[in-house]
């Protein structure tokens, strides 16, 4: 036994002398006692004499009197001080407990344990299964085998044995919990995690995996190339617990592969001149090969080479087309592909700075948007393409200042692109412009999109009056071809569909395979995620879209709605129906028909003809990512109520100001903007300009105050008119710079993350805006190409950031971690970003902050630094991560392997020289050093003595009350004796009356029984019986006797049954009943309870009569047994009572 704290132990000296029975002092007070078990404390009294300062107190010794220790603890501490201080006594059971206790409290602060008894041999086996470890995993795999399948005998201590395999890599994973062997052959569940090799990881794994009260011993199979961790610290953790490692070294042989090593690229390039980058690749043998490098999305060089083992390096040249961060990627073709054996390795990515202003791109339908052409005539940098060569990822995008939506409806991008456009504005801090009409917002079919969140509008107009009422109708295919995502997607529209309807509006939904189901009736939508009851669990079935259409005839068929449609969907070919008359049925109720195509499978020539006969679309999903677009789209464009196809002036709703989104309309309308009415205020747009567009401009009309509420609608307009525009609703936080004649945003902007988003709902191109270009070509001339300027330039301002002083670099470590570092005065906070993941920006050094954080799939990545206050702006760089460093490891590390093992005491061997069955022997494997620490059982005894040190003082127990401990035990065990004592000693009094009763009932059975003389003899009512004074006066004379009977025959004594006390008012008497004619004797009356008496006239007796009362003698006392028996009983029960009093007054003078 060891102890923590063995200092503590000094303490026990204390409930030693308690046991011994050192008694302490009294406290007295001034005037009083304070109480303590055998001690007090006194100060001394103020009469007494003058005594020195430094005399607080003084002890006493108690003065024993006749009244014995319990009068000592009771008598004041007044008398004289003398005596020895420790006096010993004779300890009792209360003493010892406390005692006791006391010393359990002690030894627990103490802290003592025992050392945890070894319980058998437990041994992990950590298995690397990375890539470098691939060309011999099945060869370790057998050889854990051997080990799993062996049976620990006595040639091997004949301990028991447990194994539990690790398996190893860039995350560790149990494969088989500890458990007895045998086991079964091995066979690999957990996922290879090749990318890595994390051996300190797996260690920490294993450890934990071991039980404690076991000898542990690690077996380490690997060829030492770690990527990440510290193995050598944890082998120190494993020696620190009491583990031994064993290290098993494996040398796979090498494999022919290519791989690309490095691509150097210059520091910094310019648009349209040629940079020269070296690409880096090494080779296992000699042979030719094919070295591409790809810019962005397109081929830059690509050309044969020639390869030969070990380093090989080849110059290439890029061309960059515009400023930004171009990402280039080197990617060796291996002739013939055999010699490749690993793919992870062929490819190597890098980025080349481009310096210079980044550009804007317009996406348009149109190859040539006259948009992209205006910006261009500004001097802005401007790239034009359609939507289907939009950029592929967040690095694509990342390559622009700003992206302009020019009438582009959401199917032509896809909820990818969507959502990359989303994070390039929020992460990135780039601009988003969506203008154009009728493919736009909600005719658009973004209604719920990633784009829309980040625009300052929105397509929710549920909660404006006077809009033509829908009924609507959904008809799906739900045949087995729509498993999976097409059935997912076909849910997401028409949740998208049902947050277009206003709660005026009605939906239902029928679905279809060989026969229609209608799952929603034609109801109004209260919420738009009730949609998905109507959705079945699972598709199955055949399709027969004519039985779809059947069924949502009858529910459109006296619908009162200003709008009703249809849109069927189906994936796949109907079984055949009338699709003619069935699409003019549809019609003569005027109701529209649209159809969706989704895949190639799907019928396009019904579904075309459905639609033209219908008067609805027709709409091709190439993918089902399309369809919540597409059926937002098209329920937009039926309902008519998202466009006004009407000329309207804008109103001017903020006043020009540099710095926010007034800086829009800087130049366009008079700065500071007039109250209407105000003289002078009178111009057209761009008046006060030299040189502006005024002249051009069209007649003015006066302007709303600067900074000053809403002009009403229809007033203060100070633009020309706009052809029409598409109905949109602000957001909570958005700047509305145009509005429309009802308040409707036609120019709004705000802020969205760390970017800025523009909404302009007016046509960009044709007779819609004639009047703000002057009828002329729109290059450079008039308001609009001033608005549009200056929409790119703030747009473009964003994403600069400005002059900022500080340069962020980013480099991708070999520990799988990328560091972000920002070099400026002073050292910038904030926090960074990378992908999914966020790390704090922290100072390091002088003029240097980092964050470190992990690194994402190989490729390029942007990385977004925010500075802590928002102030400062944003900074933006990216980082190209490459393929992990395991795909590069070649050959074993045996030192590592050894160095291991040494630190633990365990042994090095290769795997050809390892005997799977040395594992289990436990020689050389200390015991498990953990203990068995006993202070919570320490606690527990001194929670159980002290309940019985306060029993035991307040019980007074003495040493004699333990001769009781059987009866107690007994009376536990027992408890219907216990309940028949404790009754008896609550109510004696009851008792006693309850055996009197039972002795009178016996008596009169006895009596009954006897012969009629004797009965006659023993019934007192046949006696004359005086009063109390006369009985006794004749209870001397036995012989006096009745007349006509021997004297003594049978006579007796009356006896009190119970008489009353003295203090007790004595029972009433009972009434005497009057002599019979026929009885010879009177009967006799009850004067006390207990006490026979006769009336005041003589009784008669036989032929003689009445005789007087002084005259009769008095009967003979005669004593009955069971009377006798009573009084005894009686006795009994008093002394009982009269010893339990005793014993309960003074409990220490024993039984």
């Amino acid at each position: 036994m060891s102890f923590d704290h063995p200092w503590i132990l000094v303490l026990l000296v204390w409930p030693l002398a308690v046991a011994l029975g050192w008694p302490g002092p009294s406290l007295q007070w001034p005037g009083r006692v304070l109480q303590w078990p055998g001690r007090a404390l006194s100060w001394w009294p103020r009469s007494a004499p003058q005594r020195p300062r430094w005399v607080l107190l003084r002890w006493r010794r108690p003065a024993l009197g006749p009244a014995g220790p319990r009068r000592q603890r009771r008598a004041t501490a007044s008398r004289p001080a003398g005596g020895p201080l420790l006096r010993l006594q004779a300890p009792r059971p209360g003493r010892l407990l406390r005692s006791l206790a006391m010393a359990c409290l002690i030894l627990a602060l103490a802290g003592p344990s025992l050392p945890l008894p070894s319980r058998g041999l437990a041994v992990a086996v950590v298995v690397d299964r990375s890539a470098s470890m691939e060309p011999v995993l099945d060869q370790v795999t057998r050889t854990i085998d051997r080990l799993l399948t062996s049976d620990p005998g006595a040639d091997l201590g004949g301990e028991p044995v447990q194994v539990a395999v690790i398996s190893a890599g860039g995350v560790p994973a149990v494969e088989r919990s500890p458990g007895p062997v045998p086991q079964p052959p091995l066979t690999w569940t957990a996922p290879a995690q090749r990318a890595a090799t994390d051996l300190a990881a797996a260690l920490r794994l294993a450890a934990a995996s071991l039980p404690s009260d076991h000898r542990r011993r690690v077996v380490l199979i690997s060829d030492g190339q770690q990527t990440r961790g510290d193995a050598v610290a944890e082998a120190r953790a494993l020696a620190a617990a009491g583990a031994v490692l064993d290290t098993v070294v494996v040398n796979p042989d090498p494999r022919p592969d290519l791989a690309v090593t490095g691509l150097d690229v210059p520091a910094a390039a310019r648009p349209g001149r040629p940079a020269a980058v070296e690409v880096t690749v090494r080779a296992h043998q000699a042979g030719p090969a094919r070295l591409h490098l790809m810019a962005g999305d397109r081929v830059a060089a690509s050309r044969p080479v020639q390869l030969a083992p070990g380093e090989n390096r080849f110059v290439l040249t890029v061309t960059p087309e515009r400023p930004g961060p171009l990402a280039l990627r080197a990617v060796i073709e291996a002739v013939p592909p055999s010699t490749s054996t690993e793919p992870a390795n062929d490819a190597f990515d890098a980025v080349l700075q481009v310096e210079g202003a980044r550009p804007v791109l317009v996406l348009s339908p149109h190859p040539d948007p006259p948009l992209a052409r205006l910006l261009a005539a500004q001097g802005i940098p401007v790239e034009s393409r359609r939507p289907a060569q939009r950029p592929a990822d967040l690095a694509g995008w990342e390559r622009y200042g700003a992206v302009i939506l020019d009438n582009v409806p959401a199917p032509q991008l896809g909820e990818a692109a969507m959502a990359d456009l989303e994070r390039f504005v929020r992460d990135l801090g780039g601009g988003l412009v969506m203008a154009g009409m009728p493919d736009t917002f909600g005719p658009g079919g973004y209604t719920g999109t990633p784009v829309e969140r980040a625009l300052p509008v929105h397509s929710d107009l549920r909660n404006r009056k006077n809009l033509p009422t829908v009924a609507l109708t959904l008809v799906i295919d739900r045949s087995g071809s729509m498993a999976g995502l097409k059935l997912q997607m076909a849910v997401e529209a028409a949740r998208r569909v049902a947050q277009l309807l206003t709660p005026a509006d009605r939906l239902a939904v029928v679905l279809f395979d060989s026969q229609a189901y209608v799952t929603r009736p034609l109801e109004p939508v209260r919420n738009p995620g009730e949609v998905d009851r109507a959705f079945p669990a699972a598709a199955q079935g055949g399709t027969s879209l004519g039985s779809g259409l059947a069924a949502a005839l009858p529910l459109m068929e006296g619908v009162k709605a200003d709008v009703r449609h249809v849109i069927a969907l189906t994936d796949g070919v109907s079984e055949p129906f009338d699709v003619t008359g069935l699409a003019r049925a549809f019609r003569r109720q005027g109701v529209t028909l649209s159809a969706v195509a989704i895949g190639p499978d799907a019928d396009r020539n019904t579904l075309a003809q459905l639609a033209r006969e219908g008067g609805g679309a027709l709409y091709e999903a190439a993918d089902p990512g399309q369809l919540p677009t597409l059926l937002a789209r098209d329920t937009a464009l039926a309902a008519r109520r998202f466009i006004r196809d009407e000329p309207f002036r804008p109103v001017v709703t903020a006043a020009p100001a540099p710095g926010g989104p007034g800086a829009i309309l800087q130049g366009v309308v008079p700065s500071p903007v007039a109250a209407p009415g105000d003289p002078g205020s009178q111009g057209g747009p761009g008046a006060g300009a030299p040189g502006g567009p005024g002249a051009a401009a069209g007649p003015g009309a006066s302007g709303v105050a600067g900074g000053g509420p809403q002009a009403p609608p229809g007033e203060g307009a100070l633009l020309p008119p706009l052809g029409g525009y598409v109905l949109t609703a602000p957001r909570d936080r958005a700047e509305v710079l145009l509005a429309g004649e009802d308040g409707d945003p036609v120019l709004a902007a705000w802020f969205y993350g760390l970017g800025r988003a523009v909404a302009w709902t007016a046509p960009t191109a044709g007779p819609g805006i004639a009047a703000w270009t002057g009828g002329a070509a729109p290059e450079g001339t008039g308001p609009f190409a001033r608005l549009w300027a200056n929409i790119a330039d703030w747009l473009l301002e964003g994403a600069a950031g400005g002059n900022i002083p500080w340069q962020v670099g980013a480099r991708a470590t070999p520990a799988g971690t990328v560091t972000v570092t920002v070099e400026g005065s002073p050292p910038l906070s904030g926090k960074v970003r990378l992908g999914d993941a966020e790390a704090l920006l922290i100072p390091v050094a002088a003029g240097r902050s980092e964050a470190v954080l992990p690194a994402p799939e190989p490729g390029v990545h942007p990385v977004v630094v925010e500075p802590a206050g928002g102030g400062t702006g944003t900074l933006r760089t990216v980082v190209a991560v490459p393929y992990p460093a395991e795909f590069l490891q070649t050959g074993s590390d045996p030192v590592l392997m050894e160095t291991l093992a040494a630190l633990t005491g365990g042994r090095a061997v290769r795997l050809e020289a390892w005997d799977p069955r040395s594992a289990l022997d436990p020689q050389g494997v200390p015991a498990p050093p953990g203990r068995w620490f006993l202070w919570p059982y320490l606690l527990l005894a001194a929670a159980a003595l002290l309940p019985a040190d306060v029993a035991a003082r307040r019980l007074g127990w003495t040493w004699g009350s333990f001769r009781r401990l059987p009866a107690a035990l007994a009376t536990l065990l027992w408890p219907d004796r216990r309940a028949q004592r404790v009754q008896r000693a609550q109510r004696p009094g009851q008792l006693a009356q309850e055996e009197v009763r039972s002795a009178q009932r016996a008596a009169e059975r006895v009596q009954q029984e006897a012969p009629p003389a004797q009965r006659m003899a023993r019934d007192p009512r046949q006696l004359g019986a005086g009063p109390p004074g006369a009985a006794s006066s004749q209870a001397g004379h036995p012989a006096a006797g009745t007349a006509g009977e021997p004297p003594g025959d049978s006579a007796f004594e009356p006896i009190a049954l119970s008489t009353p006390a003295p203090d007790e008012p004595a029972p009433p008497a009972r009434p005497v009943a009057a002599p019979t004619p026929s009885g010879p004797a009177a009967q006799p009356g009850w004067q006390g309870e207990g006490v026979l008496e006769r009336p005041g006239a003589a009784g008669a007796s036989g032929a003689q009569g009445a005789q007087p009362d002084q005259q009769s003698p008095a009967p003979a006392p005669v004593q009955d047994a069971g009377l006798a028996r009573l009084q005894a009983a009686r006795q009994r029960s008093r002394a009982r009572l009269a010893e339990r009093v005793r014993r309960h007054v003074d409990p220490s003078a024993g039984p």
